[in-house]
């Protein structure tokens, strides 16, 4: 009995590991792109949040064009990388298309294109109460010029898409 144990403990923990590195967190891949010439990347933290005016114009703005209902109370974190350089741009397009890739249940919210100029908002809920979803903004208004911003949703975030 105590053998079947160890075998199915070895097993259930090679399992989680297995799901768990399966699924990449937004902020990890994208941490590439902060030792990349040309990229000026920040941090802010839980305890910032509520006091920095970005966060806040940024989930109106998303509120509004997405319907995501979303407060600041709902964030436990905040990574910003500017892009400066077509080739760091190009990183972060790359990037995020690797991360969309890997990551199914991130759903895209909102598209906007013009011309060279691309919007894009994407969204993930959290799928454990260990994890958290993420909220990710693309915003390329040139080829020298791209923006990218990670929001760390907490799991127990009552966050949901309006229908109204």
């Amino acid at each position: 009995m105590k053998i079947h144990r160890i075998k199915l403990s070895r097993w259930l923990v090679s399992l989680m590991l297995l799901l768990l590195s399966a699924h990449a967190y937004a902020y990890e891949v994208f941490e590439k792109l902060a030792d990349s010439p040309q990229v000026e990347s920040s941090y802010i933290s839980t305890a910032i949040l509520g006091k920095a005016n970005l966060p806040r114009t940024m989930m109106n703005a998303v509120r509004v064009n997405t319907g995501l209902n979303l407060n600041l109370s709902d964030l436990k974190a905040m990574y910003t990388y500017n892009c400066y350089s077509k080739e760091s741009g190009q990183l972060a397009e790359s990037l995020l298309k690797q991360h969309v890739k890997k990551n199914n249940n991130l759903q895209l919210l909102m598209r906007k294109r013009q011309g060279e100029m691309e919007y894009l908002i994407y969204y993930s809920e959290a799928r454990t109460s260990s994890g958290c979803g993420e909220l990710i903004v693309y915003n390329k208004t040139s080829d020298n010029y791209v923006q990218l911003v990670v929001l760390e949703i907490d799991a127990d975030s009552k966050a949901a898409i309006d229908n109204d």
